[in-house]
């Protein structure tokens, strides 16, 4: 309609334009009077120019609607993702949850595991090297806080293994000299302990560290300790005497098996 109405108005001012031409006087061809034309739009198309009322509209951009489609499908496109993305956090999330109240629950059931009240051993434990060479008691053993408690580890040394997610285990130990018939040098840094998950641990140093010497028929006292997993289980002890064998040159060792199954190591 607006179209048609262009065209119209087209013809309508072209046949104005010519009547007036043939009509006015020469002057007035010449000499136009100065009077302001009316405001309209122009548009340019082969020379020819079409006057386009001001109350009508031009048609629509056909490009200007294929981009607003696309900003759409974009904008749901992006919801989408963000909508998925959320999920997603939120599942996540919950296994985070999940996870962080099980490491919770682990570190319940170890500090229980530490700082339960122990069984205390009923006699010593005795093992000897195959020799009989020296021999080995183990009169208390302690774990984790009860060491702390009777003095034999330092709390801020105790703290630091609980962060490494381990315990210490105390042993205090009785060592004789049976039938060596020389000095023989004692010393913490021979015990070893296994696991059993068949780790193997070197001996801590403790306030009352065992060390020293001792001839045929004298004996020794002191402690060893150990830095173990705390979900860990003690099995064996061994004890390196630095001594070894005459006819083979192997080395005699003293060994405790069993550990695994004494109360004070249950959970």
């Amino acid at each position: 309609e607006c179209r048609e109405k262009m065209a119209l108005k087209m013809v309508e001012d072209r046949g104005q334009f010519m009547h007036n031409s043939e009509t006015l006087p020469l002057a007035s061809r010449s000499n136009p009077s100065p009077k302001k034309p009316a405001k309209a739009s122009f548009a340019r198309t082969s020379g020819l120019c079409l006057i386009i009322p001001s109350g009508c509209s031009p048609p629509p951009n056909a490009n200007g609607l294929r981009d607003k489609q696309e900003l759409t499908r974009e904008n749901e496109r992006l919801r989408t993702q963000i909508e998925s993305a959320q999920q997603e956090t939120k599942r996540l999330r919950a296994e985070l949850d999940a996870i962080q109240q099980e490491r919770r629950q682990q570190e319940a059931r170890r500090r229980q595991f530490d700082d339960r009240p122990r069984a205390q051993l009923s006699s010593p434990l005795i093992f000897s090297d195959s020799n009989k060479l020296v021999e080995v008691q183990i009169t208390n053993i302690l774990v984790g806080r009860e060491a702390v408690t009777a003095g034999k580890y330092y709390e801020n040394q105790l703290l630091d293994l609980r962060q490494q997610g381990k315990t210490i285990i105390y042993f205090e130990v009785h060592i004789t000299n049976k039938t060596f018939p020389e000095e023989m040098s004692i010393s913490h840094y021979g015990f070893s302990l296994i696991d059993s998950s068949n780790n193997t641990y070197a001996a801590e140093l403790t306030p009352d560290y065992i060390h020293g010497t001792i001839h045929l028929g004298r004996a020794t006292s002191g402690g060893i300790a150990f830095a173990i997993y705390r979900d860990a289980v003690p099995s064996t002890l061994t004890y390196d005497t630095g001594l070894v064998q005459r006819d083979t040159g192997s080395k005699v060792y003293a060994t405790l098996d069993g550990l695994n199954k004494l109360e004070v190591f249950k959970k």
